[in-house]
C-alpha cells in the first residue's frame, strides 16, 4: 500500500500569539510526520509522498519548478508577520483539490490512502475574500522554492464539498496553542 499526505500549515500571525508561540513546533512535527513516514516506507513496497502548503492572507507551496523540497525544508517556511489574516478554509479547499489531482497518478490503489492533516489553531477570518489575482513566488532560507496565491471567495462547505468528492481521502484536523478556537 501507498500513502499520500497533504499537510496544510497555518502561517497566520495568530499562530505567534501563544504562549508558547505555537508556529515552530508546528513545523517541527510537520517535518517529524514526513521523516517518518518517509523512514516507514523506506525498503518496503509501497510509496509515502507528500505535499506541504501553509497558509495566512494567501496560500503557498513549493514551485513547479526549481528544486525538490526536502522534509528540513519545511522547517524554513518563513515566519508571519503581524496582521496577517486566515484562509484557513481556503487552504484546506486548495489541498483538498490538489489530493483530488494526485489522486489521478498517485496512491490510488485499491490499498493506498490519502491523508490530510489540518495543524491550526482554528480561526478563519479571511477566506471569504477574494483575492484570487494574487500569484508571487518566494524562496525560503534554505532556498525551497515556492509560490504564493491567493483564492476565490469560499466557506467551510465548499472546503467540505471538495473533501467529499475525493474517493479515499481521510482528514485530520489538529488544534494547535493555548487558545484553540
Amino acid at each position: 500500500s501507498s500513502i499520500h499526505l497533504g499537510l496544510v500549515l497555518d502561517a497566520s500571525y495568530s499562530m505567534l500569539l501563544h504562549n508558547p508561540p505555537a508556529f515552530d513546533p508546528m513545523l517541527q512535527a510537520a517535518r517529524n510526520a514526513v521523516v517518518e513516514g518517509l523512514a516507514l516506507y523506506a525498503g518496503r513496497p509501497g510509496d509515502f509522498t507528500w505535499d506541504v502548503e501553509w497558509f495566512n492572507e494567501t496560500l503557498a507551496y513549493p514551485a513547479a519548478s526549481g528544486r525538490a523540497w526536502q522534509p528540513d525544508d519545511i522547517l524554513t517556511i518563513p515566519e508571519p508577520g503581524p496582521g496577517t489574516a486566515t484562509k484557513l478554509f481556503a487552504a484546506v479547499e486548495s489541498q483538498a483539490l490538489r489530493m483530488l489531482d494526485r489522486y489521478a497518478t498517485t496512491a490510488n490503489g485499491p490499498h493506498d490512502h490519502h491523508v490530510m492533516i489540518v495543524l491550526s489553531d482554528g480561526a478563519d477570518n479571511y477566506s471569504w475574500f477574494d483575492n484570487s489575482n494574487i500569484a508571487n513566488s518566494g524562496a525560503t532560507a534554505s532556498g525551497a522554492p515556492f509560490d504564493v496565491v491567493g483564492w476565490d471567495s469560499t466557506g467551510i462547505d465548499a472546503a467540505v464539498d471538495v473533501i467529499t468528492t475525493h474517493p479515499n481521502l481521510t482528514v485530520h484536523a489538529l488544534g494547535l496553542g493555548s487558545k484553540v478556537e
